[in-house]
């Protein structure tokens, strides 16, 4: 990723920054990292002397630490935190409720911490998703500017390439969204649709009838519905089928009309999963 970060300041690839780092964050794969490797690459063409320093100071760094992984409540309480900023404290407080309705239920059953984990992270997952409110937010909360001061000494004008439902069409080569450049102006405007994020989901709310957005929040109330079920009908029996089944969002990655198939794809798995955390008998003398 660092030759590929190089070879684009070079001007060797014919395509924009915004459209590379895209296809980082689509294939998932240690995305923080290889975006950051990718950012490295391009200093080491555009600002030398500072990429030696930062390779000085990588080896002189000390080997970090393994750290252990973080407990079911470390992780509720980041989950909690973060939808609070994302939404409100109400937000964040029926994702608390929720799981903890799981985990009661699944207190009589030991070996239930993967399905507890997968429950919360699946639920996190489809209660966070990046919608124009949240892009706001995180343009707009500091973190941003920070990172820019941090890569850069020195920028005269930033240019977004945003694709504003209703605003910009399809691009009709990928079918997805066309992208526009918008300059230092959104950097006015993101503070004040950060602070929108309150209408979301209510009839105020201005993207509430994106085709997208609509179906985000019908995949929000599906596994709603799921954690429900597990809830009410989780035994000792069922620990794996009910494991299988809080994962079913797992799949589900990208965006846009990658995305998109994901979600229908994880979608049409969900009833023969619920069938065999139901009637897990029933549904395998079916399948022979």
């Amino acid at each position: 990723t660092i030759v590929m970060g190089a070879a684009f300041q070079r001007g060797a690839l014919p395509v924009s920054s915004e459209s590379l780092m895209e296809a980082i964050r689509l294939n998932g794969a240690a995305v923080d990292m290889n975006l950051a490797a990718f950012q490295l690459g391009r200093i080491s063409v555009a600002q030398p002397e500072r990429f030696a320093k930062i390779l000085t100071e990588a080896r002189s760094a000390p080997l970090p630490h393994r750290v252990a992984p973080r407990s079911l409540d470390e992780k509720l309480t980041r989950f909690k935190d973060s939808l609070t900023a994302y939404q409100n404290s109400a937000y964040a407080g029926d994702f608390v409720r929720r799981i903890d309705a799981l985990r009661d239920a699944a207190s009589a059953h030991p070996g239930a911490s993967k399905l507890l984990d997968a429950a919360a992270r699946n639920l996190y997952k489809l209660m966070a998703m990046k919608d124009e409110y949240e892009v706001a937010r995180l343009y707009a909360d500091g973190g941003f500017e920070a990172q820019l001061k941090s890569q850069f000494e020195s920028y005269e004008r930033i240019t977004f390439h945003l694709a504003p439902p209703g605003l910009t069409g399809t691009d009709p080569r990928t079918g997805r969204p066309r992208k526009r450049p918008f300059g230092n102006v959104l950097r006015r405007v993101f503070p004040i649709l950060a602070r929108m994020r309150v209408l979301r989901g209510t009839p105020l709310d201005i993207f509430a009838l994106n085709a997208e957005r609509r179906d985000e929040r019908r995949l929000l109330d599906e596994y709603r519905s799921t954690l429900d079920t597990i809830t009410a009908h989780l035994s000792a029996d069922r620990l794996d089928a009910a494991l299988a089944l809080a994962a079913w969002p797992d799949t589900i990655k990208g965006y846009g009309p990658v995305r998109a198939a994901a979600m229908a794809r994880a979608r049409h798995a969900v009833p023969a999963l619920t069938e065999e955390f139901l009637e897990p008998t029933a549904a395998r003398l079916a399948a022979e």
